[in-house]
């Protein structure tokens, strides 16, 4: 899982993943990217689609129900403006 602070490590990995597969002869756009980790901002999202990231799966933690809702709220927007 991927906190705040390790984004800028984890593009770097992406990059390199993404040159590699490119060195085989795979197209890097064809990889399929997955992220667990912190609830992104939307403009985290936008970086991260631009770095390949297919899908982002974030955690919400134990929390009460309307702590949760708002979270969820958040995220819809976000995944909203960055479709």
């Amino acid at each position: 899982m991927i906190g705040r602070n390790d984004w800028p490590d984890v593009r770097e990995r992406l990059l390199e993943l993404r040159r590699r597969a490119a060195e085989k002869g795979r197209d890097p756009d064809d990889l399929e990217i997955t992220l667990l980790g912190f609830l992104p901002g939307r403009p985290l999202i936008e970086e991260m689609e631009k770095a390949g990231v297919s899908r982002f799966v974030a955690t919400l933690g134990a929390n009460q129900r309307d702590k949760v809702e708002r979270v969820m709220d958040k995220i819809a927007a976000a995944a909203a403006g960055a479709g």
